[in-house]
């Protein structure tokens, strides 16, 4: 037993080293692999041969918790479509700045909460840089609570609150709180406490917000910090207490990396010198945009046709210059058209959403953008074809298994691009929108601010549509606000598909949605 446990030490500090390695993105990750394999049936033999040894067993537990941690650094890079090692290390410097300024102890003069502000436009890895800086050791240890916020259009107080405090005590009734309730709650949960909030991409806010936020924050400690992250420029003399770090754009040659990470299985682009010579060309347009160069790297995985690469390369759009939506448009005009239905039907969902792929797929299905291929496949394996082919395109982020199903989000810039595309049939309603932004043409239509729920007559922005396939209250709300506009709904729109509700949306269904003949038992959603 000594020997093993001796073997498997062994095994272990090897494997450390290795992971070391791999943590730049630079080595092979088959050794790990094999590595881990390796241990895995060592302590496989060990657990045969089980010891009355306390101290054994506590050791091999130890062990075994490696191994999971070695696994999930695996699965980690064969998660994603492609990796962006190579711009971690183009980004490295920024994050040992952004920790400077974060655990720095001389802010005179701003009060006890100093806010720091990432900028850059959107696609250049601001959240990615973010996310580093949150998650890194000393960070975790110099703060005593860290809060992550994804920020929606609106800055609205009362919900950055509410949403801190969720996040911090797991409160689940606190959405109908007053705003003075939940101020002293708050209060209570921060109070002398070294404090970090990231709010990611902020979009707009006044002066007044911001010093209304401020100010319910002062009960933290002193050191006490925030994180913004925007391409809004002017956010920072709004928030910002110190100069902005701008975010700039990578390096040619980060660039190129990145790309050819995204475009070849390891190694294999030096069995393709011209597609090589190519992606050269193609790079040098994305002007270092690490979306942009992940994305059309992506795009070209796996096709080998000189034709390919040209026509990316050769592509107007691409030539026009003009940010990075236009190169991402690419890869939407290069999709079949039962993926660009798909893709655009996600823009009926709000920014920041949570996606749900078995969900995502359900409703593809009940709107009939899911065809059979005439074999035996049921439509939801279709519909994972799908899904998997546009994640595979980058257009889907944040891919996180949870149990049965998989949860994801889209990049701020890749929703712009579905809400583009999707044109004139899709209308996300919020506090911002006007009647006559609403298109007579629209066929899905959400509703992601409770407060626009009217209760005694349908909008005139509604009563002009007649061919609504979806309704949709896709964010949670509590008490019954909103019945009596669902009936007006239902009464309205008799070719309808999907009546997408969120828990607690509503105390019951009307009657009278059993008279909607296309709603069948899948698009009639609860969650």
């Amino acid at each position: 037993m000594t020997e093993v446990v001796y073997l498997v030490g062994r095994l272990v500090s090897a494997a450390l080293e290795e992971i070391q390695k791999l943590l730049g993105v630079k080595g092979d990750q088959d050794k790990l692999k094999n590595l881990l394999e390796m241990i895995k049936k060592t302590l496989a033999d060990a657990e045969q041969k089980q010891t009355t040894n306390q101290a054994v067993r506590i050791w091999l537990s130890k062990v075994k918790d490696f191994c999971y941690d070695a696994e999930d650094v695996l699965d980690e890079f064969e998660a994603r479509p492609c990796g962006g090692g190579r711009g971690r290390k183009g980004r490295n410097k920024d994050k040992q700045r952004i920790i400077e300024l974060l655990m720095r102890t001389d802010d005179d003069g701003v009060g006890k909460v100093g806010v720091i502000s990432i900028v850059g436009m959107g696609g250049i890895g601001k959240t990615t840089l973010a996310k580093w800086v949150y998650m890194d050791d000393r960070i975790s240890k110099y703060f005593d609570l860290k809060v992550w916020l994804s920020m929606s259009v609106d800055f609205e107080v009362k919900k950055i609150i509410r949403d801190i405090i969720e996040s911090l005590s797991h409160e689940a009734k606190c959405d109908s709180w007053s705003l003075e309730k939940l101020q002293n709650h708050l209060r209570s949960i921060v109070e002398n406490k070294r404090c970090l909030l990231v709010m990611d991409d902020v979009w707009e806010v006044s002066r007044e917000n911001w010093e209304g936020l401020r100010d319910l924050l002062e009960g933290v400690s002193e050191g006490s910090k925030v994180i913004v992250t925007s391409w809004n420029k002017s956010i920072v003399s709004t928030m910002g207490t110190v100069p902005p770090h701008n975010l700039a754009n990578l390096s040619q040659e980060d660039s190129l990396t990145l790309f050819m990470k995204c475009a070849f299985d390891q190694g294999q682009e030096k069995n393709h010198p011209d597609l090589m010579a190519i992606g050269k060309e193609i790079v040098s347009k994305c002007a270092g945009n690490p979306m942009a160069v992940k994305t059309l790297g992506s795009l070209l995985y796996s096709k080998t046709k000189l034709s390919n690469w040209e026509c990316i390369r050769d592509s107007e759009i691409l030539q026009l210059q003009t940010g990075i939506l236009p190169s991402l448009r690419i890869s939407y005009d290069l999709m079949p058209f039962h993926l660009k239905q798909c893709f655009a039907y996600c823009s009926i969902f709000p920014k920041n959403y949570k996606f749900n792929n078995l969900e995502l797929i359900q409703l593809w299905i009940a709107n009939g953008l899911i065809q059979s291929s005439g074999n035996t496949q049921e439509l939801e394996e279709i519909g994972q074809q799908y899904w998997e082919e546009l994640w595979s395109r980058s257009f889907f982020d944040d891919v996180v298994e949870d149990y049965l199903f998989l949860t994801f989000k889209m990049h701020d810039l890749i929703h712009q691009l579905a809400i583009s595309v999707a044109q004139t049939e899709s209308s996300n309603v919020n506090m911002n929108m006007r009647t006559q932004d609403v298109s007579p043409t629209t066929q899905h239509i959400s509703f992601s601010d409770p407060s626009l729920l009217p209760e005694d007559e349908l909008p005139s922005y509604l009563s002009k549509l007649s061919r609504v396939r979806t309704i949709m209250f896709p964010i949670k709300k509590e008490g019954s606000t909103g019945e009596s506009f669902l009936e007006m709904c239902i009464s309205r729109f008799k070719q309808l598909r999907v009546l997408y509700l969120h828990d607690s949306s509503f105390d019951q269904l009307p009657s009278s949605i059993s008279g909607l003949k296309q709603l069948s038992n899948d698009s009639q959603r609860r969650e």
